[in-house]
C-alpha cells in the first residue's frame, strides 16, 4: 500500500439462480438462508463461478483447490457430488465435460461493493470496481470528498456518491 493513501477494501459476491456467493465471508446462500456446504466444496464452488462458462479441467481443479495436498480424481468427483447435492439440482449449474473437467453453465452476476476509506487529510475517498465472472474489471471508477463542515456528510455522500455512480454507469455499458 503508497504511504498516505487508505484503501478501500470491497466486498465481491456472485448471484446465480437463488443463490448468493460471498467468498470473503466464506458463505452460500440461498434466498436468505445459509446453505451447508463444506470448506472443499465452497473451494469448489468459488473457482466454478469464477470462471462462469469456462471448461475448468480436472487438474486446475484439484491444484487449486487441493493445492499441495496428493488426492486423486475421486476426491474432485465427490466434491462435485456433494457440491450439486448443495444447489439442489444434479446437472442444472455444474456440467460435466467428459475427458476435460466441469464448467458452471448458469449466468453469474457479479456484485462489488467498495466500502468508504477516509484519508489523512480527512477527505473521504470510494474506489468503485465491477467486475466480470472472471474477475476481469468491467468498469471501475474514483471519487474524493473532503472533509465537511457542518454539512450532514452521510447524507451528501450517499447522494453525490448515487448520482456518480448512476452516471457512470450509464455512460460506460459495454
Amino acid at each position: 500500500m503508497t504511504q498516505g493513501k487508505a484503501q478501500a477494501p470491497q466486498r465481491v459476491r456472485y448471484l446465480f439462480g437463488e443463490f448468493r456467493l460471498c467468498p470473503e465471508e466464506r458463505r452460500l446462500w440461498r434466498g436468505d438462508q445459509g446453505v451447508a456446504i463444506s470448506p472443499r466444496a465452497l473451494d469448489l464452488l468459488i473457482a466454478l463461478v469464477r470462471a462462469a462458462g469456462q471448461v475448468l479441467e480436472r487438474e486446475a481443479l484439484l491444484a487449486s483447490v487441493w493445492a499441495g495436498l496428493n488426492v486423486s480424481d475421486s476426491n474432485l468427483t465427490v466434491g462435485i457430488c456433494t457440491l450439486r447435492h448443495a444447489l439442489g439440482d444434479a446437472e442444472h449449474y455444474i456440467a460435466t465435460i467428459p475427458g476435460r473437467g466441469y464448467q458452471f453453465t448458469v449466468p453469474v452476476r457479479v456484485e462489488a461493493t467498495a466500502l468508504a476509506a477516509v484519508g489523512p487529510e480527512g477527505t473521504l475517498r470510494v474506489t468503485v470496481e465491477l467486475l466480470r465472472p472472471d474477475e476481469s474489471v468491467a468498469w471501475a471508477g474514483s471519487r474524493q470528498w473532503p472533509a465537511a463542515s457542518g454539512v450532514p456528510v452521510e447524507g451528501h455522500i450517499a447522494t453525490s456518491l448515487t448520482s456518480w455512480l448512476a452516471s457512470a454507469l450509464s455512460t460506460s455499458r459495454e
